[in-house]
């Protein structure tokens, strides 16, 4: 039985220290991290060791841990080069009982063979004595909560921040100490860090365990992070949806936009999972708000969900000064999907008797250049109360002779600040203010819960992500409550094909897949369903398929016409489509296996298949697959109807694992690459709302005659394709292209999957 990790907890209440590889050379990582561990840490004795020996800042520094008087320590912080740090890492567990430890040093798997080894045995030694290690190859971790900076560059350099609840773990460990300067530069009174974590080379601690510490985490409002990859994807994905639902949003620089797949691709639903086309989906799936950069993620969002402003509607209303600015913000608007919220006929009539009639009392609301302070007051609490909108973005020219910012935004916290019960959110883009008043703006306005910005567009892009937000986790949390209302409900054979635990239809679906599997040869990793055991697959699964036989001659053709198609209504309506099934043919269509639209008049099935047979004697042939063409046309109507042919597919990719596709499909699948991704397993609101993604929204709903797409069957296909790929880890990849839709049902009518070695 595997023993349970330590919680990250341990990294942040120790009451004890130590800085192994302390040095007395002044502006050294191990003098510098020394120096600010002594200064900072408030809970507890702070040890040093160094084998010269000697003091460092008036405090002996021993020779080795064990010569530490201490019988036990809790946190260890290791700077010494990387051939001796698994001896410390060890000693530091067995003489000390330290089971958290960060280190710092480099020279590990990010450099050579041999640092590769020196990581290896750390990692070895993290599971025999059960340690929580951060690192090899990080800057350290810093919590001025609990008065905890173990950080290698001194304030000096990197000044701290004011301590608040953001929270924020990095890969990159001159990414997160770049923040600091920037960031205090930006407000040196706003509540920034609660923690920061530099995760280094991830030996042990992963972005997922910190990820579900900041989720558990009552000091933490928002969580951040720059991310090059992922240790384990899954776990940080689902930490990452719980704490939206918890209202704790996640935001996430992810680099590495512009690599390259690493594996080989060979259906088309896995060559269009391009990397970080397949991480852009996940994040929006499961609620992480993906940042361009640094500035992006703190200055722009970080903020103002630090703010706690939410947005619960898209109509946003814009006060401003300044017509151009007013223009640059409706663009904004429509740009990030919001709308400009009407006024009220009461707010209007109330304005319009105050005001002069050259403001324009519209939206965007514009007092001109001639708007006062009261006259500001005074729009500012009609539009408060105007309940024909969500939320407001004001745009205030602050450089004018007649206006007062710093009263103004004393204005707006007493209208807006987060002490006022049930307030309306609000926006504030401050322009032309001369530096002092600006700082001293943002420290009334960010300490009162109101969001600043320097341009329009931030503004407008900023409440769209909050307002997506908000929007996300309403959707989860009713998804949740309706799925907790019908899990005591019994699922049909249908429903429960492909789901977890015991199913007579799962066991079917197994056996197929495990005989595939079993029939692979030497030196083969994968191979295809033939297309009639992926289509009996499929009915055993309750997915659409057409009517179909896999005829051994003519005769077997012309039996299933008769008996599939028993009335002359339609078998004047129905045409086939008769294909070579042999595993050494695997493109059917460029070898002459595929024959389309065969007339179901007697005889004609036959003779198709018997052609068939005679082109192929020469090749492995288990049979000829012949299938009826859907949709099928009307008996009255010569022209059948075109349906709209759609992509499902799954792939397993190498970070996220089964990833499910959606999209057109047929012939304009590599043309328009009109796809969305979604991490299987899904539920049927993520389904729908993969559909709603797709760029082709005009052909899912009737455009020119065509027929509408069943939105809701189109996403039970998707649940149970991805519960299929979640269940069956054999199961490598699936395409079926195309899924033909028409006449209000789905079939899948060219089915390829792919399965590999159990």
């Amino acid at each position: 039985m595997a023993v349970a990790r330590p919680s990250m907890d341990g990294f942040f209440n120790p009451s004890s220290l130590v800085i192994v590889g302390a040095s007395q050379k002044a502006g050294t990582p191990g003098w510098a991290m020394a120096r600010t561990a002594l200064l900072s840490f408030k809970r507890g004795p702070v040890y040093f060791v160094n084998p010269k020996g000697g003091k460092l800042f008036d405090q002996e520094c021993y020779k080795t841990i064990s010569d530490i008087p201490a019988e036990k320590i809790d946190l260890g912080v290791i700077a010494i080069s990387a051939k001796f740090t698994p001896a410390s890492v060890e000693e530091l567990a067995v003489k000390k009982h330290c089971l958290y430890q960060v280190i710092v040093s480099g020279g590990f798997a990010e450099v050579d063979e041999d640092g590769v080894g020196y990581q290896n045995k750390i990692k070895e030694l993290c599971l025999k004595y059960n340690i929580r290690l951060i690192g090899p190859n990080c800057v350290g971790i810093y919590s001025p909560i609990e008065t905890i900076d173990c950080l290698f560059i001194e304030g000096v350099l990197a000044a701290r921040p004011k301590q608040g609840n953001i929270s924020f773990a990095t890969q990159s460990g001159g990414f997160g100490m770049c923040m600091f300067n920037e960031l205090s530069l930006f407000s040196n009174d706003f509540p920034w860090f609660g923690r920061l974590v530099s995760l280094g080379n991830s030996c042990d601690v992963c972005e997922a365990d910190f990820m579900e510490f900041f989720e558990n985490d009552e000091r933490t409002t928002v969580s951040t992070f720059y991310l090059e990859g992922f240790k384990q994807a899954k776990r940080f994905l689902e930490s990452a949806r719980r704490s939206a639902m918890k209202g704790k949003p996640v935001l996430v620089v992810k680099a590495g936009k512009n690599a390259a797949g690493s594996h080989a691709l060979r259906s088309h639903s896995a060559s269009l999972a391009a990397d970080d086309t397949v991480t852009d989906a996940l994040f929006k799936q499961y609620g992480i708000i993906r940042c361009d950069g640094w500035k992006d993620m703190f200055l722009l969002y970080a903020t103002a969900f630090a703010c706690k402003q939410s947005v619960p509607g898209k109509r946003i209303q814009i006060l401003t000064n300044g017509g151009g600015q007013g223009v640059q913000l409706s663009d904004g608007i429509a740009q990030f999907g919001l709308e400009l919220a009407p006024i009220s006929e009461a707010v209007n009539a109330k304005l319009k008797a105050k005001f002069p009639p050259f403001y324009i009392i519209a939206n965007p609301l514009d007092l001109t250049g001639s708007g006062t302070n009261e006259e500001f007051y005074y729009t500012l609490e009609a539009m408060r109360d105007d309940d024909s909108n969500d939320a407001i973005i004001f745009n205030l020219i602050s450089y004018l002779s007649q206006i007062e910012p710093i009263a103004i935004c004393h204005k707006l916290v007493e209208l807006f600040g987060k002490q006022v019960p049930n307030r309306k959110p609000i926006f504030l883009v401050l322009i032309g203010a001369a530096p002092n008043v600006h700082d001293e703006c943002l420290k009334i306005l960010l300490n009162a819960g109101i969001p600043v910005f320097n341009s329009e567009i931030e503004a407008a892009q900023c409440v769209a992500t909050i307002y997506s937000f908000t929007q996300f986790r309403k959707r989860e949390l009713e998804a949740q409550e309706k799925d907790g209302a019908s899990s005591s409900a019994t699922p049909s054979s249908e429903s429960c094909a492909a789901s977890q635990g015991p199913c007579p239809c799962m066991a079917k679906v197994k056996e197929i897949l495990e005989k595939a599997s079993k029939e692979l040869k030497e030196g083969q990793e994968e191979r295809a369903l033939l297309e009639h055991e992926a289509y009996e697959m499929l009915k055993i699964m309750g997915l659409p398929v057409p009517r179909y036989t896999l005829a051994k001659s003519g005769a077997d053709g012309e039996k299933f016409v008769e008996e599939a198609f028993p009335s002359a209504e339609e078998r004047e309506a129905a045409q086939f489509v008769v294909k070579i099934v042999s595993p050494d043919v695997l493109h059917k269509t460029e070898a002459g296996g595929v024959e389309i639209g065969v007339s179901a008049a007697k005889g004609c099935v036959g003779a198709a298949v018997e052609r068939m047979l005679a082109k192929f004697k020469d090749v492995d042939v288990r049979g000829i697959l012949v299938s009826e063409m859907v949709p099928p046309k009307p008996a009255k109507d010569a022209s059948r109807p075109k349906g709209v042919e759609l992509i499902v597919g799954m792939n397993t990719d190498p970070t996220f694992g089964k990833v499910l596709l959606v999209g057109i499909g047929g012939v304009l699948v590599e043309v328009l690459k009109d796809v969305a991704f979604g991490s299987c397993p899904l539920t049927q609101h993520e389904a729908l709302d993969m559909i709603t993604r797709l760029k082709s929204q005009k052909m899912l709903d009737g455009y020119r005659g065509m027929p509408v797409v069943d939105r809701t069957k189109l996403a039970e296909l998707m649940v149970k394709v991805s519960k299929l790929a979640a269940n069956f880890p054999i199961v490598r990849s699936i395409d079926f292209n195309p899924v033909i839709a028409g006449d209000g049902a789905l079939w899948v009518v060219d089915a390829r999957v792919m399965v590999g070695r159990s």
